[in-house]
């Protein structure tokens, strides 16, 4: 997603709810980096999800 643009790719989802290492259970804040990882608190888990550029 580039700044300005009106469409993006979805990324991640679909998972559900729950505790596993491909889902989320209370999203919160989310941060990208200067290297482009994205961080997500994940408030119920009590946890930060680290995605790097390009992870599958």
């Amino acid at each position: 997603y580039q700044l300005g643009e009106k469409n993006g790719t979805l990324v991640a989802g679909g998972n559900g709810k729950g505790s596993d290492l491909n889902q989320l259970n209370g999203p919160t804040y989310l941060f990208v980096d200067r290297d482009y990882s994205v961080y997500v608190s994940d408030y119920s888990n009590h946890r930060v999800m680290k995605w790097t550029k390009g992870a599958k």
